[in-house]
């Protein structure tokens, strides 16, 4: 396949991604038709048809050939993405800093510690990399916050525990710490679904583990 180019495989990956060629348009910053001419490149180099066009709303269709050069195309453009990483290491020698990150811990923790990273190194390229999934990529990253166990090999260190606080009106609980079983029923207003939220029902509110305590002048 030596007329193949990345960019003919990014586009393949972009319109099976999408489930049409004006999405992949729009996603990659080209025109429809460069997406179309890259396509058939790619088509003339593997020597068949990658996709099945059906026409209208429909979308295309991945052929039994473009779903195996799909599969080794992912295969190269990730690897392509790797090298370039590595590249970019290289070129910073030792003064670049990958961290796996997310909202919270961008909105709270990172500020004051990256601001001590530069100012004990100044030159230093520190570069944040968000990703909301179960199983974060670990392999590119020197550090990362994560609220969990990660799978490969890599260090888990605790950094802290999140407290939960219940907040209610003067006199409705006791002072100190609220049993769970006390909240059974009781009407309460709660935060939207978060990624963990299941985690955390599971893992406290099922146990009766007394997490909840009352914050003075709660009633405000």
């Amino acid at each position: 396949m030596p007329d193949a180019e990345l960019r003919h495989l990014a586009a393949m990956a972009a319109v099976a991604d999408e489930g049409s060629f004006g999405r992949a348009a729009a996603r990659l910053g080209y025109t429809q038709s460069t997406i179309s001419q890259q396509i058939a490149a790619l088509e003339k180099a593997v020597g068949g048809a990658v996709f099945d066009r059906p026409g209208g709303p429909k979308p295309v269709r991945v052929t039994p050939l473009g779903a195996l050069v799909l599969a080794h195309g992912r295969r190269l453009l990730a690897q392509a993405a790797e090298m370039a990483v590595a590249l970019d290491r290289f070129k910073a020698g030792d003064g670049r800093v990958d961290i796996g990150t997310f909202q919270s811990v961008s909105n709270v923790v990172l500020p004051p510690m990256l601001r001590r990273l530069r100012e004990e190194h100044p030159g230093c390229d520190i570069r944040l990399f968000e990703e909301e999934t179960d199983q974060p990529a670990v392999s590119h990253l020197d550090l990362m916050f994560f609220d969990g166990r990660v799978d490969g090999d890599v260090q888990h260190l605790k950094l802290l525990d999140d407290p939960y606080l219940l907040v209610a009106r003067p006199g409705a609980f006791p002072d100190g710490p609220v049993p769970l079983a006390q909240l059974d029923g009781a009407p309460m207003v709660a935060y939207p679904p978060i990624c963990d939220q299941a985690r955390v029902e599971q893992g406290t509110c099922t146990r009766r583990r007394p997490a909840a305590r009352r914050v003075p002048n709660g009633g405000k």
